[in-house]
């Protein structure tokens, strides 16, 4: 697994999971079949704005460098849940 960047909290490679999933068609318009990707990035406590930008901008790079994904066609979403006690 490619390393966080350094500027993100060290805890937060201790609770990532990333799952591929090869062979799911995708499709955007313009009929394009270039390399294409969808990434969501759930968060339980723990994130803010500012980290979770940091955090998708890895991910793309990760995308693009490793998976020839170019941003333009990598879509993500994000969101983020109350830490519960």
């Amino acid at each position: 697994m490619p390393k966080l960047p350094p500027r993100l909290p060290k805890s937060s490679e201790n609770y990532v999971m990333i799952v591929l999933k090869e062979s799911v068609p995708m499709a955007f318009w313009g009929g394009t079949e270039d390399h294409a990707a969808y990434g969501e990035l759930v968060s339980i406590g723990g994130l803010n704005p500012d980290v979770n930008i940091m955090l998708c901008a890895a991910i793309s790079a990760i995308l693009e460098t490793k998976l020839s994904v170019p941003n333009c066609l990598a879509s993500s979403s994000s969101s983020m849940t109350p830490r519960q006690s």
